[in-house]
C-alpha cells in the first residue's frame, strides 16, 4: 500500500496575537471575517478520529500561522509536523489570511508525499478508512464531487468553481467541470505542482489578495481572484482518466439539526461540520464518534444510507436535466 498523508489547514481566531495581525489589514477587507475563522477547537476532535480511524496515515501536516498547539493527549503525535506559512509561502504575500491562496502552496510542503488528503479543521473521519477510500486501484484519486456545469446565475462562490473549470477546458479543450462537495480533498503533489506551474498566472493574480471575497459587487465572475486552485489540480487528475467518484461522506450546514442527527446515526467516513456555532455539538460528538455503535445503530445507519443516496442521486437527475420542480 502507498504511504498517504493528511495535511490540515488551522487557524485559531481567540488568538490574540493572530487578531491582532488581521485588524492591521481589515481595513481594507470588504467581507465579513468571523464566521471564516471561527474556533471551537473542531481540529482536537478531528485529529482523535484520524486516531481511531485513519491511524495507518503516514504524516500529519498541520499548516499554521504562527499557532502551534500542544498534542501531547495523543497516541499519533510523533506523526503530526506543524508547517508555518512562511515555510511554503513567499514572504511577498504574508500574512495571508486566504485559505484560497494558502490551498495553492500546500503541494511545497517538504517531504510531502505524493498522494495526500487535504481537510479543513472542521471535517473529521466518522468511521474507518482506507486507502482504496481515497484512490483506487490504478492510483487514480476519488472526487468528492460531480461533473456538472452550473448555471451562470449561481451565487459568486459556486461561480468560482464555474470559472476554474472553463480556464481548464479553455486550454485543453475538454468539457469538465467540477462541482466539489465540502469534504476532503484527494490529491497528488505532481498534478498540483502541475497546475500551479501552467497556470502560473492565475496564481500570481490569486496570490496578492490576502483576504478570501466573494463580494456581491464583484459581478464579472471572470475575476481572476476566484478560480479554484483544488478544482484545477483535481481537474489534472480526471483529465487524465480517473473517474469522478464519491464515497460516504456528509456535509453539515450550520445549525442544521436534522442532519446532526444523521451524523450520529450514519457515521460517514468524512464529515464536515462547517464552523458549527453550538458549542455542545464537539462533545456530543467525541462521546458519539469515538466509540463503537451497537447493531441498532448499524441496521438504522443502512436504512438512513439508502435515503441519503436516493436523495444525492435524484439532485444529480435534477441538475443533469434541468428540471424544475417549482411552478
Amino acid at each position: 500500500m502507498r504511504k498517504l498523508d493528511l495535511v490540515y489547514t488551522y487557524v485559531n481566531n481567540s488568538d490574540y496575537k493572530w487578531i491582532e495581525k488581521i485588524k492591521e489589514y481589515k481595513k481594507n477587507y470588504r467581507g465579513g471575517y468571523k464566521h471564516l475563522y471561527n474556533f471551537k477547537g473542531e481540529i482536537f476532535f478531528s485529529l482523535l478520529t484520524v486516531q481511531k480511524y485513519f491511524k495507518w496515515v503516514n504524516n500529519i501536516y498541520i499548516v499554521h500561522d504562527n499557532q502551534k498547539f500542544d498534542v501531547s493527549f495523543l497516541k499519533i503525535k510523533d506523526k503530526i509536523k506543524f508547517i508555518d506559512l512562511k515555510e511554503i509561502i513567499p514572504d511577498k504575500y504574508l500574512p495571508c489570511f486566504n485559505s484560497n491562496v494558502i490551498e495553492m502552496y500546500l503541494w511545497k510542503i517538504k517531504n510531502l508525499e505524493e498522494d495526500f488528503v487535504y481537510m479543513n479543521d472542521d471535517m473529521f473521519f466518522g468511521n474507518y478508512v482506507e486507502y482504496s477510500d481515497f484512490f483506487d486501484s490504478n492510483d487514480n484519486l476519488k472526487i468528492f464531487g460531480l461533473n456538472i456545469k452550473y448555471p451562470k446565475n449561481s451565487n459568486t462562490f459556486v461561480m468560482s468553481y464555474r470559472r476554474t473549470s472553463e480556464i481548464f477546458n479553455e486550454k485543453y479543450n475538454t468539457n469538465i467541470y467540477i462541482l466539489p462537495i465540502h469534504l476532503s480533498w484527494n490529491l497528488k503533489k505532481s498534478c498540483c505542482e502541475r497546475a500551479f506551474n501552467e497556470f502560473n498566472e492565475y496564481v500570481t493574480n490569486l496570490s496578492i489578495h490576502k483576504f478570501r471575497t466573494y463580494d456581491s459587487s464583484d459581478v464579472n465572475y471572470k475575476d481572476c481572484k476566484y478560480i479554484d486552485f483544488l478544482i484545477l489540480s483535481q481537474t489534472f487528475q480526471y483529465y487524465t482518466g480517473s473517474q469522478t467518484k464519491l464515497i460516504y461522506g456528509l456535509f453539515l450546514p450550520n445549525d442544521n439539526f436534522i442532519l446532526l442527527k444523521l451524523l450520529y446515526i450514519l457515521k460517514p467516513k468524512v464529515c464536515c461540520i462547517n464552523d458549527y456555532t453550538n458549542d455542545k455539538t464537539i462533545d456530543n460528538l467525541k462521546n458519539y464518534y469515538l466509540h463503537d455503535t451497537n447493531i441498532l445503530t448499524g441496521l438504522a445507519k443502512y436504512i438512513f444510507m439508502f435515503i441519503f443516496y436516493f436523495c444525492y442521486l435524484l439532485t444529480y437527475l435534477l441538475f443533469k436535466f434541468n428540471v424544475n420542480l417549482f411552478f
